[in-house]
């Protein structure tokens, strides 16, 4: 576990964390960027948890792939000017009491096959004038997700999935959004 600011910086924290580490960040203001692609790269399987969504705020985009994915808890993450998208994600995206408000044109990305969702209490703001999707996932979701309580404000569309039996897909996976 990496405790932020304490034992090191925000960018100490996110380039040494592998899978299965946990980033926990005290209540502040912290910028991600990186580098100049607006993107933070974050090893697949890493934890990065904040204080609370009213109290721990992140500026800039995060990426994480592989069969791990990313998850984020308790905290706001507010994404560049024009990103495509303020999170992307491998096969695994957990996102608990986040907020995300997007200058982009998506939330949330990812284009696995099998992907699992697991979103709860989150809300994804779209601050451009015509944003585009909430969250999207261009592959096949896997049947073991869950989106629930969550708000989707000024979207064209708050959750895309390419599915092939809607019905199935509104029973099983969302809930109170």
């Amino acid at each position: 576990t990496f405790e932020v600011p304490g034992e090191m910086s925000i960018y100490d924290a996110l380039f040494l964390a592998q899978g299965g580490d946990t980033i926990k960040i005290a209540a502040g203001a912290y910028d991600i960027i990186m580098d100049n692609t607006g993107k933070t790269e974050v090893p697949g399987g890493v934890v990065v948890e904040g204080a609370g969504r009213d109290l721990t705020f992140l500026f800039g985009a995060i990426a994480s792939g592989g069969e791990q994915g990313l998850t984020l808890k308790d905290l706001t993450i507010v994404g560049p000017l024009d990103a495509e998208n303020v999170i992307s994600a491998g096969k695994r995206v957990t996102l608990i009491n986040v907020d995300v408000l997007a200058n982009g044109l998506y939330g949330v990305r990812t284009g696995w096959n099998g992907v699992v969702l697991n979103i709860t209490n989150s809300t994804f703001v779209g601050l451009r004038e015509f944003p585009s999707i909430g969250i999207e996932v261009a592959g096949e979701l896997d049947g073991n997700s869950v989106v629930n309580g969550n708000t989707f404000v000024n979207w064209h569309a708050g959750l895309s999935v390419p599915t092939h039996d809607f019905e199935s897909f509104v029973q099983q996976v969302l809930e109170n959004n």
